[in-house]
């Protein structure tokens, strides 16, 4: 009876244990995402500024 009772309670913390992996996967996930966008709009704003700048000075420089 006790280990069974002992089997149970390990399942449980077993299932919390996942339920902890899910939400830290998910803010790293969610993390990442912010970071690469964040990347993707710097990147985007320096090449429109070279752009621009190159339109400007007539040079063609990357």
């Amino acid at each position: 009876n006790i280990l069974i009772r002992y089997k149970s309670k390990d399942q449980n913390s077993d299932t919390e244990d996942i339920k902890r992996m899910e939400k830290s996967k998910t803010r790293l996930v969610e993390e990442y995402n912010s970071n690469f966008l964040e990347h993707l709009v710097t990147m985007r704003e320096n090449t429109l500024e070279t752009s621009n700048h190159n339109m400007l000075t007539g040079s063609e420089e990357p």
